[in-house]
């Protein structure tokens, strides 16, 4: 059974300090038309992943009032991925890391139930790449594997599935305010996963060729592995998006109807 997998992205949480304590901000403009809260659950469902889909593009660009970074790339400064299961023991590190692909995300199977405040939703995401400058040790699908350099993980169509909840409280405005008391993401599928570490085992060309090799020969197993790290990933951009939204907008200014 795998132990319990730690991706640590340090930095992102960091992007969107500094906002903390701003005054209250209106829902962008891309997420318009609002939806209607009075609507029933399947009508509003498909409503916010309309308006959602519409908003990605835009908000890929990133938003200096909401404090949310470009994601065209998402740089991250240090990205640090340790795991150990049967298989794997492993550390990487990216310093830093680029992820990309998270502008032509599309959110499908959205599914909202208003009363009990809980969403769930899956995302298809192209193309997504982690590159940058890593440093790996320990043991991949039990062989050794350790380097830094340049790096590639490409994943075609890579689907996490998203489920938050989003109840509300009364901020010192006096306003009500959603907030994310509990949220979950896991990988659900990918087509094909491309794998490219250069300078493995010290610059050995023949070994880390062959390294290389197995790793895209046996990318199901290794996804299976190391995909939980990426679905964080994604999970930390999902998070802070939602986060800055429901901190800095009344939970009024999300409807259509007040």
């Amino acid at each position: 059974m795998a132990r319990f997998l730690e991706l640590l992205v340090v930095g992102l949480v960091g992007l969107a300090l500094g906002l903390a304590l701003a005054d209250a901000a209106k829902l962008p403009a891309y997420f318009r038309p609002k939806c209607s809260r009075r609507s029933s659950d399947e009508v509003l469902s498909a409503c916010v992943q309309k308006v959602a889909n519409q908003g990605v593009s835009s908000l890929a660009n990133g938003d200096k009032k909401l404090g949310i970074p470009s994601m065209r790339p998402l740089v991250v400064p240090r990205m640090a991925l340790s795991q150990g299961t049967s298989t794997v023991g492993l550390n990487i590190t990216w310093e830093p890391a680029e992820i990309w692909g998270l502008g032509e995300s599309r959110l499908y199977n959205y599914k909202t139930n208003y009363a009990n405040k809980s969403t769930h939703f899956d995302v298809l995401i192209p193309s997504f790449t982690l590159s940058g400058t890593y440093r790996s040790s320990g043991r991949v699908l039990l062989l050794p594997i350790h380097g830094n350099g340049p790096s590639n993980v490409t994943v075609t169509n890579l689907r996490v599935h998203y489920y938050y909840e989003w109840p509300t409280k009364k901020n010192a405005d006096g306003k009500e305010y959603f907030y994310i008391p509990k949220s979950d993401i896991n990988i659900i599928g990918a087509d094909a996963m491309y794998i490219n570490f250069d300078n493995l085992f010290n610059g050995d060309q023949t070994l880390g060729n062959s390294m290389n090799l197995f790793l895209n020969e046996n990318w199901r197993e290794l996804l299976k592995e190391l995909g939980p790290g990426m679905a964080e990933a994604v999970g930390g951009v999902v998070l802070l998006v939602v986060k800055r939204l429901s901190e800095l907008v009344p939970a009024d200014d999300f409807w259509a109807d007040r």
